[in-house]
């Protein structure tokens, strides 16, 4: 009975039917992202530059390695010439002047 009486002409006078005009669509809100949270940065570490004397152990391991390639080098250079002489015709002797004369 009550939509009856609400819905009577004479009810509608009292209160008319409420009609909304039409409007723009409704969009929703733009999606905003959460902020990007930075976590603090350390600083780099400190690099201490090298000590202008180098140690010793340095300097004795830079010896070492140049005397082997010395000793290497004169070791090869001795193979390479007596397989040089080797290969080689034997040389005439010169100076001895008891044989040349008769």
């Amino acid at each position: 009975m009550g939509l009856f009486v609400l819905s009577s002409p004479t009810a509608l006078g009292f209160f008319p039917p409420v009609i909304q005009p039409p409007g723009p669509p409704v969009t929703p809100p733009p999606v905003n992202p959460p902020p990007v949270v930075v976590p603090p940065v350390d600083p780099p570490p400190v690099v201490v530059p090298p000590r202008q004397v180098p140690e010793p152990a340095t300097l004795l391991t830079a010896l070492a390695g140049l005397a082997t390639a010395a000793g290497y080098h004169s070791l090869r250079k001795r193979r390479k010439h007596s397989k040089a002489v080797a290969s080689s015709p034997p040389l005439a002797k010169t100076g001895d002047s008891s044989q040349s004369l008769p």
